[in-house]
C-alpha cells in the first residue's frame, strides 16, 4: 500500500521541471536518502503503470519521461472524440485546463471538422461557461488564449467543471462526477480533496444538500490544480476590515480545509486563497455541524467560557443557540489544533487587539481561567480567532456601535483623527479609517455612522462632517452626534476609576528614574507583588509567557501586562511609569498597568479594564506624563478624576 509520503513523491516526479538529485527530495520529504531509495522502489511501478517511467542520470539525478504509450494517449482520445458536444468539451479542456495555445486552424486539423465548425463551437463554450467573474478565452490570429485575473481563470475552471458534470445528465452521481475529475485533474489529487471534504462533512461542517458538496469538491480540486502548478490569487478584496473580521470563522475554517490539503500534496495557499475558499463556503451554505450535548471531549469547560463571557459582557449568550454552537466547534477545534501543534495564523490579531483591545483582554482573561482543565496555552491568534464570535453577539445585542472616518489627507491625519475619536466613544465600540475611494466602493450596511473631512455620494448612512485637523468644537459636536442616537441617559459616561481606586496599591505605583527595558521593569513589578503576597512564585513566568504570546502594549504609550488568574493570591492594579519611553513590543510606552486578577474575582475584570482603557485614553494622562510626574500625583490624578 501506497504511504501518504510515497504519494507525494509521485506528485513531485511527476511534476518535475528539472532533473533532482536523490538527496533533494530527501530533504523537500524531510526523511533520508535512504528512505527515498526504498521508496522510489515502491512506487515505481505505479509510475509506470501511470504512464511515466524514471531515469537515473550518473551526476546529475533523477528524469521523469512520458511512455510514448502515455504522450500519445491525449492525441489519440481527441482523435476519437465523434459527437459535437464530446468534440466541445475536448476544445473546452485543451484550452481552459491545459492552456495549450491553440489557433482555430490547428484545432480545425486536430479534430477534423471546419473553421467555421470550431467558430460556433468556441461561440457556444464562451456562452456556456464565461460569465462576469470568470476570466474570458480571447480568439486571436495567434492564437486562443484566457484572459483574466488569477481568480477569475480559477472561476474559469469551475465553470468549466460544471459544464462538463452537466454533461452526464442521468448518470451525474458523485461516482461519476469523480471519474471526470479523476480524469482531467489526477487521481490523487482529486482524491485528495474528496477525501478531505468527505472527512469535514462528516464531522465538523453541515451540507444542507449533496451538489453543494460536490460543488466545493470542485472549487477544492481547481485550487489545488493551479497551486500544484505555483499560481496563488493575489489580494484584490475592497473589503472593510469591520466586515472582514466578521469573516474570520468561514476563513479560519477555509485555512483547515488548505491546510490539511497542503499535508497530503505537496502544494501551499495563498491567504487570498482562503479568502476564495470561504466565499464558496458561504455561497454553497456550508455550515458548522450543530452541536449535541456530550459530543466534546472538554464540554464542561466549554461551556464554563461561555458562561463566564455571559456574565462579563452582561449578554445573555446562551440565547443565540447557533452562535453558541458555533463558538463550541470553534473550541473544540482550537484546542485540537493547539495540542497537535497546528498552528493557524490569524492575520489580523494585531487590528483586532487595536480595535477591540477590550474584548480581547477579557476573552483572554477566561480562557486562561479554563486553560488548565483543556491542557493548552491558548495563543494570541487563536483568542483573536474566538473573540470574533463573542463581539458577533455583543453586535446583535447592539452593545457596540461601528463607525467609519474618512479622510483624503493621508494616513497621518487619518490617524491623528482616530486617536482622538476614540478617547471619547466606549471601549466596545469599533472604529475604522478608510480612503473615499474604497468606502465608497465597499459595503457599509453595517457601519452605525460616518465621520467625514470631504463630501460623500454615500446617502444610507448617519453622517458628521469635521475638519481636517478635527479641533475642540469638532468632538464637541461628535459627543453631541453620538449622544442624540445611540446612548441612553443610563448608557456610558466617562469613567470615574471607583473601581481602579479600589485595587490599585499605592506602594507599588512606581516610578524609575533609571532607563530599564521591558523584561527589567516586568521583574521589578512582579517581584514587589510577590514579596507583598498579591502574587506566587510562578506569576512572573506566565507574565512572561504572555508577553512572548504577543506584547501587551497599546498604542496610547501604556502597556497592560498580565499573567494567569491561578497564580494571582489577591486581586491587585500595580502601575510603573517613566518621564523616558522606552520600547515595549510594537510601540514605545510611558506606563505599565500590571493588571492582576485572582480566580474568584474573575467578574470585576471588565470593570477593571474599562476604566484602565479609559485611563490610557485620557488626554490629561498623557499631559501629565510628558511634563513629568511623581508616584503621588498619579495617585492624586485618579482621585481628582472622580
Amino acid at each position: 500500500m501506497v504511504t501518504t509520503r510515497q504519494r507525494k513523491l509521485i506528485a513531485l516526479l511527476k511534476q518535475q521541471q528539472r532533473i533532482m538529485t536523490v538527496a533533494e527530495y530527501a530533504n523537500i520529504l524531510g526523511v533520508s536518502k535512504r528512505t527515498v531509495y526504498a521508496d522510489i522502489e515502491t512506487i515505481t511501478p505505479d509510475l509506470e503503470a501511470s504512464g511515466y517511467r524514471l531515469k537515473s542520470i550518473p551526476g546529475k539525478g533523477l528524469a521523469v519521461e512520458q511512455t510514448e504509450h502515455h504522450a500519445l494517449e491525449a492525441v489519440e482520445s481527441l482523435e476519437k472524440v465523434s459527437d459535437t458536444e464530446s468534440r466541445r468539451e475536448a476544445i473546452a479542456k485543451l484550452l481552459i485546463v491545459d492552456e495549450a495555445r491553440r489557433t482555430m486552424s490547428e484545432l480545425s486539423n486536430m479534430f477534423y471538422v471546419s473553421v467555421s465548425s470550431i467558430r460556433n463551437d468556441l461561440d457556444i463554450i464562451k456562452r456556456s461557461i464565461e460569465n462576469g467573474s470568470t476570466a474570458r478565452l480571447i480568439i486571436s490570429k495567434a492564437g486562443i488564449h484566457i484572459e483574466g485575473t488569477e481568480e477569475e481563470q480559477q472561476q474559469l475552471l469551475i465553470q468549466f467543471n460544471d459544464y462538463a458534470i452537466k454533461r452526464l445528465g442521468n448518470k451525474r452521481y458523485l461516482s461519476s462526477i469523480l471519474d471526470f475529475l479523476r480524469q482531467t485533474y489526477g487521481n490523487q489529487l482529486v482524491d485528495t480533496c474528496y477525501d478531505i471534504t468527505k472527512e469535514f462533512s462528516e464531522s465538523r461542517i453541515y451540507v444542507p444538500a449533496d451538489h453543494y458538496l460536490i460543488n466545493i469538491i470542485n472549487t477544492l480540486v481547481v485550487m489545488t490544480f493551479r497551486s500544484s502548478k505555483g499560481k496563488s490569487i493575489n489580494e484584490s478584496y475592497q473589503n472593510l476590515f469591520l466586515n472582514e473580521i466578521m469573516e474570520l470563522p468561514n476563513i479560519l475554517l477555509a485555512k483547515e480545509i488548505l491546510s490539511i490539503i497542503s499535508s497530503h500534496y505537496p502544494v501551499t495557499f495563498s491567504d487570498a486563497d482562503c479568502k476564495f475558499l470561504s466565499q464558496h463556503l458561504i455561497a454553497n451554505r456550508i455550515e458548522f455541524v450543530n452541536y449535541r450535548k456530550g459530543y466534546f471531549e472538554y464540554n464542561d469547560s466549554f461551556l464554563n467560557i461561555i458562561a463566564k463571557m455571559e456574565r462579563l459582557t452582561g449578554i445573555e449568550i446562551f440565547k443565540y443557540q447557533e452562535n453558541v454552537q458555533n463558538i463550541l466547534h470553534h473550541l473544540n477545534a482550537a484546542v485540537f489544533r493547539l495540542k497537535t501543534g497546528v498552528n493557524i495564523k490569524n492575520n489580523l490579531t494585531n487590528q483586532i487587539k487595536l480595535e477591540f483591545g477590550m474584548m480581547f483582554n477579557l476573552t483572554w482573561l477566561v480562557l486562561e481561567s479554563e486553560s488548565e482543565h483543556l491542557g493548552v496555552r491558548f495563543t494570541e491568534d487563536e483568542v483573536g480567532f474566538l473573540m470574533i464570535h463573542f463581539q458577533n453577539i455583543v453586535d446583535l445585542e447592539q452593545r457596540s456601535k461601528r463607525v467609519l472616518i474618512i479622510c483624503t489627507n493621508g494616513y497621518t491625519t487619518s490617524q491623528m483623527i482616530l486617536n482622538r475619536i476614540r478617547k471619547i466613544l466606549p471601549p466596545l465600540d469599533i472604529i475604522e479609517t478608510a480612503t473615499v475611494d474604497k468606502a465608497e466602493h465597499a459595503d457599509v450596511s453595517a457601519v452605525d455612522f460616518i465621520i467625514t473631512t470631504v463630501d460623500l455620494s454615500i446617502t444610507n448612512v448617519p453622517t458628521i462632517h469635521v475638519s481636517p485637523l478635527i479641533g475642540d468644537e469638532d468632538i464637541k459636536n461628535i459627543s453631541a452626534f453620538y449622544g442624540e442616537r445611540f446612548l441612553a441617559s443610563d448608557d456610558y459616561t466617562s469613567s470615574s476609576f471607583k473601581t481602579l481606586r479600589k485595587f490599585l496599591i499605592p506602594s507599588l505605583v512606581t516610578k524609575s528614574e533609571e532607563h530599564m527595558n521591558k523584561e527589567n521593569i516586568i521583574k521589578l513589578m512582579v517581584g514587589k507583588l510577590e514579596a507583598q503576597g498579591y502574587v506566587d512564585q510562578h506569576y512572573l513566568t506566565s507574565v512572561l509567557q504572555r508577553e512572548s504570546a504577543g506584547g501587551t502594549d497599546t498604542n496610547h504609550g501604556i502597556a497592560i501586562p498580565h499573567g494567569q488568574l491561578k497564580h494571582v493570591l489577591q486581586t491587585s492594579v500595580a502601575v510603573w511609569f517613566s518621564d523616558t519611553p522606552i520600547k515595549w513590543n510594537n510601540h514605545s510606552i510611558r506606563m505599565a498597568i500590571f493588571f492582576n486578577v485572582a480566580e474568584n474575582d474573575l467578574y470585576v475584570s471588565r470593570g477593571i479594564l474599562e476604566e484602565i482603557y479609559a485611563l490610557i485614553k485620557s488626554d490629561k494622562l498623557a499631559q501629565r506624563l510628558a511634563t513629568g510626574m511623581t508616584t503621588q500625583d498619579f495617585i492624586e490624578f485618579l482621585i481628582a478624576e472622580d
